[in-house]
């Protein structure tokens, strides 16, 4: 039996909110930012797709029989008792990646733009662990990572 389209947003976000926390946690405690930089990672590489499975939890097809169904997944019922938990489920993703990891993303590079706009800032330390974040762009547009993180997102 396949699994649901329930069961395939919950396969994706949960194992990657639970691999960034605990990266995180244990970079934070342990002091140990290159754990931070790994969970930072893992969300550039997820980020579209889980934003693509959270979206997917709204929309809903109706048919002329009165049903209205789940579009990504036609055995799921969106007149069916428990849909509302899905729809919260959907909101609570979307805020954490698409606008909650894209916000994270302008924090780290905003708290060190001033690094990031130095001539040498591929030997400063401090700013290697998001180098993936800004090492593409010229200094001045230090930001442009966020610009398209939110452009591949919409």
């Amino acid at each position: 039996e396949e699994f649901s389209y329930y069961m395939k947003a919950l396969l994706l976000t949960v194992p990657v909110i639970a691999a960034v926390g605990g990266l995180v946690l244990m970079g934070v405690a342990r002091k140990r930012p290159h754990l931070f930089t790994a969970a930072i990672a893992i969300t550039y590489l997820t980020l579209p797709t889980i934003t693509t499975i959270s979206f997917g939890l709204f929309p809903c097809e109706p048919f002329d029989d009165g049903t209205r169904m789940l579009r990504g997944d036609y055995d799921i019922s969106c007149l069916a008792d428990g849909r509302n938990v899905w729809v919260y489920y959907g909101y609570l993703m979307v805020g954490i990646f698409p606008i909650g990891v894209t916000l994270v993303y302008w924090l780290l590079l905003y708290r060190v733009k001033d690094k990031l706009k130095d001539k040498n800032r591929d030997n400063i330390d401090d700013i290697r662990g998001i180098v993936f974040l800004w090492d593409p762009y010229k200094r001045e547009f230090w930001w442009w990572e966020v610009f398209e993180t939110a452009r591949r997102l919409a």
